[in-house]
């Protein structure tokens, strides 16, 4: 459960950074975008894993 609150808080973090940091890049958009899909995914992750454990 651990791991994926550490990968969802890393791709929130990765996606900040690539929409700050790449200013020049044209396609920061879309690594932006992608990293922010995939930290959703990991947080609804994490959520779903967290209401199970709850419910036990």
């Amino acid at each position: 459960m651990l791991w994926s609150l550490f990968l969802a808080l890393a791709f929130w973090c990765l996606a900040i950074v690539f929409y700050v940091s790449l200013e020049r890049d044209p396609n920061r958009i879309l690594y932006a975008a992608m990293a922010a899909l995939l930290a959703l995914l990991w947080t609804v992750n994490f959520s779903l894993r967290l209401s199970r454990r709850r419910r036990r």
